[in-house]
């Protein structure tokens, strides 16, 4: 059997029972399970790394993450982005999904040349289907909306934030809270020394929200 067939029946069998409500996709050697919840769309994408030896599995590791996409955050995200944000800080910021992350952050040594048995690659399957389960659809469960990714970005629940600080803003101006926008652009901007990115947010929070020329100079 080929190698591909083997990783594909391992996630047919294994993985995709538990993914109720989510369809998959095989796109660019990734298995990519997507739902829409709300104003949210949300996927496990799951990344195989294979080393094989004579057509057989030497290695085998599934390596998961959580990409949610919410339409409105990533709109607003696009203009702060365009008209806010320098190309050095662009350099290192995300603009594609509203939050992604990996969830699986087990330290995993890579094997020797031994062949990796049937067992073991069902093995991997279920460590990585008890990860997903335990881990991934609580987070995705609670990140339905806009005003969800307030609150787990309030409630500690987010990880690695600074990478997100412009869609926790552009969440924050479609909550119509202004002043929150302009102290997450405080704390992860001008406290961080990137005072061009700062200036720039809170003339634009000031300009061009209602109510908001109150906290554009805080």
């Amino acid at each position: 059997m080929k190698v591909s067939n083997i990783v594909k029946d391992l996630f047919e069998s294994i993985i995709t029972p538990a993914m109720m409500g989510f369809k998959p996709v095989i796109a660019d050697n990734s298995f990519v399970y997507t739902r829409t919840e709300d104003e949210a769309v949300q996927q496990i994408e799951f990344i195989p790394q294979i080393s094989t030896k004579d057509r057989e599995i030497v290695y085998l590791r599934i390596y998961p993450r959580i990409n949610v996409y919410i339409k409105k955050i990533n709109e607003m995200a696009e203009i702060i982005f365009k008209k806010c944000i320098s190309k050095n800080y662009l350099d290192g910021s995300i603009r594609n999904a509203t939050y992604f992350i990996p969830i699986d952050t087990t330290e995993r040594k890579k094997r020797g040349l031994a062949t990796m048995t049937s067992a073991d690659c069902l093995a991997e399957a279920e460590r990585v289907r008890t990860v997903v389960v335990q881990n991934a659809l609580p987070m995705l469960d609670k990140l339905r909306t806009a005003n969800d990714f307030i609150l787990c970005w309030e409630n500690n629940l987010l990880m690695y934030p600074h990478k997100f600080a412009i869609y926790i803003i552009c969440a924050y101006i479609l909550k119509g809270d202004y002043e929150n926008a302009v102290k997450t652009a405080e704390n992860y901007f001008r406290n961080t020394n990137n005072f061009e990115e700062y200036n720039a947010l809170t003339e634009y929070i000031g300009n061009n929200c209602k109510s908001a020329s109150a906290f554009a100079n805080i």
